[in-house]
Order: structure tokens, then C-alpha cells, then sequence
């Protein structure tokens, strides 16, 4: 029999017996994949990706059919009739199609809550924020949400608040607190990933954490060393698209920080004292449109600090000191939110215009940067 190559989807010939072999390389979608799609659609395909005919019911007509998936050249081996050969190149072309990507845009950030925020994001959003910005939320959201639900009264859920926009009216809210230093920003990656598969983001550092102490026969004995802890910020999202433009998301957020020194065997040594980390987490599943915003909140952490103050050098005298100062205990709290953008990409131009887009938003940044020294 004869063969034959393609460079676009499949192409090949057929010999004089009326039988053929066609080698083709896939624009699109996987050898392996394709291959055991169209063998059983041909008429039953094995666990690796070859149909041959004669088994697994096969159509009329499609009796003397084999095809081979060779997944490291991402290209298929098909035996067949010049008249089959024709009925299994109409499938496969609209089976080998480039899959669609989703570009996230995220942002983490910390929101102090001070003054007219000292109840939450939450109800900043649902009453006037000033500088003629307004919003809206929802209490209590479900981890299902579309953006009918946003304003309606949705029973009991995971988080305290999550609103959607589709004209900026977050960012621009976000906008004004950070006018006001009120905006911490821990992340903003933007990440592009192939629709179905998992994107993950993780920014931040490895602390140390010592290695603990065993007590044997009254003596205590260091192994030395130490164990080292994940801390920062991690995003996981997992974008699937449906033929609407909707975007289904999974996501999970975390942030982790180092906390205090905590005494741990109750000795007051400091060499007994392991660090406590704090850890926020967001875990939901969400449906909204390509290009709309998405923001998550409602975990509320207190940082209590104590601080001294009083007549310099006499307020630290030990016992004495009480009279000449004050100990007094500060209470900051933060809110964290999340901010996510999905925008499904479909093609090679496309892509590149979200490319352009990044760049020129770039090129805006760089005059603001002042070079070292």
C-alpha cells in the first residue's frame, strides 16, 4: 500500500487495491485523543487510541478500517478505503480544532478596616463609598453563582459577599480606597491556561520552622535542623467554557502568613517557642461571562499588638516603669478579597492581541518606575 504526509490536518491516497494508508499531522487536538474518538465513532477503538473494524459494531461500510494514534509526532496512521478514507477526514477535521484558552487576571488584596470600612467590605459596598461611587452586594452567597444572583436574597452560603461588574464599577470602587492608603495589594498575576486544565500561581517564600526537641531520660536532645513552610500566596483556578461564553470556575485561594512566637511546652524559654502561622482560604465554584469581574471577600482577621509609651528611658524601668507609662493594645483588622477576570481567547490572533494589550499596559507603567540610585 501507499503512503502519504499533510501539513494542515490529515491528507493521503489510496493504492490500486482499492486500500490505503494516510499519515497526517493534527492542528489541533491530540493524536491520542482523536484517534480513539474517531476509532470509535468508525466503529470501536482500543484503550490506545486504534480502531479497527470489524469489531465494536462498526458502520455499514466501514468494515476494513484501522487507525493508529503515534502521540510523539501528535499525528494519526489510517488504513482504509479511498471511500472511507474520505467519511473519516470529514470527521476528523471538525473533531481537530485548536482548543480555546482562558486569560485569569487576578488580584489579592488587603483592605484595612478603618473609619467607614470598620464593618467590612461588604456593607462599604452596599451604602455610598464617596467620590460618587456606589455598589452592591449580597449576603451569604451559595458556591454556585451566576450574575442573576448577585442582587437577589440568596439563602445562607460559604462567603459574606461576592459582587460582580461589567464595566469596571469594582475596580474603580477598589480605585478609591486605595486613594486613601486603605489597599494593601499582596498579588496581581495574570496567567494564560488551556481551557480544562488547572492554572496555579504561587507567590511568596519558604520560612523555617525549627526542628523539635525530644526529652530523653531528663535530657533534652535537638535533632538540629529545621522543616521549611510554604507562606504567601497561592491561586488555583480551573476554567471551563461552554458554548455561551459563560465561564465555569473553580477556584481555590490561600494566603499564609508568619505569625507569633507561641510558647508551646508552656516553659517561658524562648527556645521552646514555635512560630503560629495564619492561613486564609477561599474555596468556590462560579459561573460568570468572559471579560466580567468576580470579587470573593468577607475573611476578616484582628491583629491585636501591645505598645508601650510613656516618659523616655523611665517607662521601661522594670515594676517602676507602670508609673511613669501606659501599655495600651492596639486592634488592626483586615479583609481579604479577590478580584477574578476571566477572558476566553479563541485563536493564534487573538492571543496575540491580549499579548499587544499587556505590552502597551506596560509601556504606561514604565515612565511612573523611578531607576535605583
Amino acid at each position: 500500500g501507499g503512503s502519504s504526509s499533510g501539513s494542515s490536518s490529515l491528507s493521503g491516497g489510496s493504492t490500486g487495491s482499492g486500500l490505503g494508508s494516510s499519515r497526517g499531522t493534527l492542528s489541533g487536538g491530540s493524536a491520542s485523543s482523536l484517534g480513539g474518538r474517531a476509532g470509535g465513532r468508525s466503529g470501536g477503538a482500543g484503550g490506545g487510541g486504534v480502531g479497527t473494524m470489524g469489531s465494536g459494531g462498526p458502520s455499514v461500510g466501514m468494515e476494513e478500517v484501522r487507525i493508529v494514534a503515534d502521540p510523539d509526532n501528535n499525528s494519526l496512521l489510517i488504513w482504509a478505503t479511498s471511500q472511507n478514507y474520505e467519511r473519516i477526514i470529514s470527521t476528523l477535521e471538525k473533531m481537530d480544532v485548536p482548543p480555546r484558552q482562558v486569560l485569569i487576571e487576578a488580584t489579592i488584596a488587603e483592605v484595612s478596616l478603618t473609619g467607614s470600612l470598620k464593618y467590612g467590605v461588604q456593607w462599604f459596598f452596599n451604602n455610598r463609598v464617596g467620590n460618587g461611587y456606589t455598589g452592591n452586594g449580597s449576603l451569604g452567597l451559595p458556591t454556585d453563582l451566576t450574575l442573576t444572583d448577585v442582587l437577589s436574597d440568596i439563602p445562607a452560603g460559604q462567603f459574606s459577599y461576592a459582587i460582580t461588574d461589567g464595566a469596571g464599577v469594582v475596580k474603580a470602587l477598589l480605585n478609591a480606597l486605595a486613594s486613601d492608603s486603605k489597599v494593601k495589594v499582596l498579588s496581581s498575576p495574570q496567567v494564560m491556561v488551556l481551557d480544562n486544565q488547572q492554572a496555579s500561581i504561587r507567590v511568596g517564600t519558604q520560612t523555617p520552622v525549627p526542628a523539635p526537641q525530644t526529652i530523653y531520660g531528663g535530657s533534652t536532645i535537638t535533632t538540629g535542623g529545621a522543616d521549611y513552610k510554604d507562606t504567601g500566596v497561592l491561586l488555583e483556578v480551573l476554567p471551563r467554557v461552554n458554548s455561551g461564553g459563560m465561564v465555569n470556575m473553580e477556584i481555590k485561594q490561600e494566603v499564609v502568613e508568619p505569625g507569633a512566637l507561641v510558647d508551646v511546652s508552656q516553659t517561658g524559654s524562648v527556645a521552646n517557642k514555635q512560630r503560629a502561622f495564619l492561613q486564609r482560604n477561599v474555596t468556590s465554584k462560579v459561573v460568570v461571562k468572559s471579560g466580567q469581574t468576580l470579587v470573593l471577600g468577607g475573611l476578616i482577621r484582628d491583629n491585636r499588638t501591645d505598645g508601650q509609651s510613656g516618659f523616655p528611658i523611665l517607662y521601661k524601668i522594670p515594676v517602676l516603669g507602670a508609673l511613669f507609662g501606659n501599655t495600651e493594645e492596639q486592634v488592626d483588622r483586615t479583609e481579604l478579597i479577590v478580584l477574578i477576570t476571566p477572558r476566553v481567547v479563541q485563536g493564534s490572533e487573538e492571543a496575540s492581541q491580549v499579548t499587544e494589550e499587556i505590552k502597551r499596559k506596560m509601556q504606561q507603567i514604565a515612565p511612573l518606575v523611578t531607576p535605583a540610585g
